[in-house]
């Protein structure tokens, strides 16, 4: 009986709301033919800056994160005296710190991307399937018409193409 009223539940749930929707719905939604490869192309060009850039809130937040959790594991740093201040993993503090700021904010801002990504791809249901299924198409048509030779051996998987001309070169 539960299950009957989670299914309906889930059912109701996944007809009103896109994020719970299922890849099957968002496939019959998608365009009968692929997107136009002028289109595809300059999807990408606009879409990589953004994605870069509302990721940069990520690295902050990870490198305060950082400085909160170095502070809260080591107070003895912040002494009044500075010829007191204990070497941390036998390094200065102030490298250590830097480093573990610099790292986290490095993990923060690649995490961030992943994020916008996929946020992007929700948001974007239609366009995104509609940019994936031209990426299947242009990867299946790298595999099948590479050659190996000193031509290609630059761009092996094809990333420096960013026109039909450029293509129809490689």
């Amino acid at each position: 009986c539960t299950s009957a009223r989670t299914l309906s539940l889930a059912r109701a749930l996944r007809g009103q709301s896109r994020l719970l929707s299922t890849p099957e719905s968002v496939a019959a939604e998608a365009p009968a033919k692929l997107m136009p490869f002028e289109e595809y192309i300059a999807t990408k060009k606009k879409l990589a800056p953004r994605v870069y850039l509302t990721a940069l809130p990520f690295a902050v937040l990870g490198l305060k994160v950082s400085a909160d959790v170095f502070v809260y594991m080591h107070p003895e740093v912040f002494a009044s005296d500075p010829s007191e201040v204990p070497l941390i993993y036998g390094m200065d503090p102030m490298f250590v710190a830097g480093t573990f700021g610099f790292c986290s904010a490095l993990v923060a801002y690649f995490a961030g991307v992943v994020v916008v990504r996929a946020v992007w791809g929700q948001l974007n249901r239609k366009t995104a399937l509609a940019l994936r299924m031209r990426e299947d198409d242009f990867q299946r048509r790298i595999l099948k018409h590479r050659t190996v030779g000193a031509k290609q051996s630059d761009d092996y998987y094809g990333d420096k193409i960013k026109s039909i001309a450029d293509y129809r070169k490689w």
